[in-house]
């Protein structure tokens, strides 16, 4: 899993660099593969659903269902251009573009991806991924084709299936092949899931052995959690290995909520020891939205950490995000240097489309007051949540509501707050 996305990256960093990005490919692949974190690896196998995008916060568990949208409870994307900076010409230069569709719900239906032809000079479609949901919202199908220029057609290549339990938490997810010839899915990958209540404690990763046909392992994750069983506070990565038939260490991550940062380590063989290999260090702001992603390697030579990527979100009022731009930290200029940047673009702004906002007019009383306030919207579903904030945009409380919609103020300091109404959301 790991040498996959690591190819993965280079793949890419390949096709950017072909547009005038004067970067050190072999370099930066190097100094990537070293400070890879697992944990994003799942979030790089859907087509614009990158792990900075779409990720929960890794902060605040348990995580429950990993593929609730980012954008569930804001307004919904319906576009979203990719550029690669050109240290030519010193600008972005577009290369790929998802269009999303989504059901009279709201929920995503489809992505189609287009890449741009300089030759031609327009968008020409690419890949398609259309999803299926059960009865609670729970995504439950992928079925992903490539366009056929020859044929003018869509031809299915792949799908991706997942399960959950009671609590909505995945529980199986499996990619398949398709075979067009007998026009069925042939096994590929699958995780399998474990949770204690709604804390994810383990996944086992198998890939299928078609030469016996069965599945054999490759990866599995434990995480443990604090006494409170809130927060994560360690995760160990085990690879499988085939000559002993037993799982040996591979990775560690540990999570420190002090200054959200996640170091990463790898087990030496030879000194049968953890390692250091890495860090993520993330910020977010008053919203729970993360703003910066700075990723650092260890430089075993200098025994310290050195800058290797960023990541730089960007969110409207509406807390929608709007654009995320990627650096990679230039060891010979000692600066960040822009590598690429995604854009998303929203239908006009329609405050009634958006999920938690109401056509209708929301009441809020008594105002002023001093032990409660309530929250009069009809309609409400079970999911609503309300969170106060300061006046200098700090969240000072969050609460779900319940029956009567009311909310205790009375430990709250005398002053002036904002609220913000969720409906239809789950955190």
């Amino acid at each position: 899993m790991k040498t996959f996305l690591a190819v993965a990256l280079f793949a890419m960093l390949c096709l950017n660099g072909a547009k005038g990005q004067t970067v050190d490919v072999k370099a930066l692949n190097s100094r990537l593969n070293k400070a890879l974190n697992l944990e994003n690896i799942h979030y790089f196998s859907g087509m614009g659903e990158k792990f900075r995008m779409h990720s929960p916060n890794l902060f605040k568990t348990p995580i429950g269902n990993q593929f609730k949208s980012a954008w569930e409870g804001n307004q919904k994307p319906d576009s979203a251009i990719f550029e690669t900076w050109d240290s030519t010409t010193n600008q972005f230069i577009a290369w790929g573009k998802i269009e999303y569709t989504y059901d009279e719900n709201g929920i995503k239906s489809s992505e189609i991806g287009y890449g741009w032809t300089d030759f031609s000079n327009f968008w020409e479609a690419t890949i398609k991924i259309e999803y299926t949901y059960d009865a609670n919202g729970n995504r439950t199908l992928d079925v992903q084709s490539f366009w056929d220029r020859t044929s003018g057609k869509w031809v299915i290549n792949g799908k991706e299936g997942y399960t959950y339990d009671e609590n909505g938490n995945i529980t199986s997810d499996s990619t398949y092949f398709w075979d067009e010839i007998n026009s069925q899915s042939l096994n590929r990958n699958k995780i399998d899931y474990t949770y204690s209540g709604l804390n994810l404690i383990s996944y086992f990763a198998y890939s299928w052995d078609a030469d016996y046909n069965q599945w054999v392992n490759t990866f599995k994750d434990e995480y443990t959690y604090d006494d409170d069983n809130l927060k994560r506070t360690l995760e160990i990565v085990y690879s499988w290995d085939n000559s002993t038939n037993q799982w040996v260490n591979f990775n560690k991550y540990e999570y420190i909520y002090v200054d959200y940062t996640i170091e990463n380590y790898y087990w030496d063989e030879n000194a049968s020891e953890w390692l250091k290999n890495g860090k993520d260090e993330y910020t977010y702001d008053a919203f729970a939205n993360m703003t910066l992603l700075v990723e650092y390697y260890w430089d075993e030579t200098n025994s310290q950490y050195e800058y290797l990527y960023k990541i730089n979100n960007n969110y409207d009022v509406y807390r929608n995000l709007i654009s995320s731009i990627d650096y990679y930290w230039n060891e010979t200029t000692s600066q960040w240097d822009q590598f690429s940047k995604e854009t998303y673009y929203f239908p006009d702004l329609n405050p009634t489309l958006i999920p938690g906002v109401s056509a209708r007019p929301i009441h809020v009383y008594p105002n002023p007051a001093r032990e409660y306030i309530v929250f009069e919207l009809t309609d409400i579903s079970s999911y609503a949540m309300v969170e106060l904030l300061d006046l200098h945009g700090k969240k000072v409380m969050e609460q779900k509501l319940y029956g009567d919609n009311k909310v205790t103020i009375s430990n709250l300091p005398k002053g002036m707050y904002f609220y913000i109404l969720h409906d239809k959301v789950v955190f």
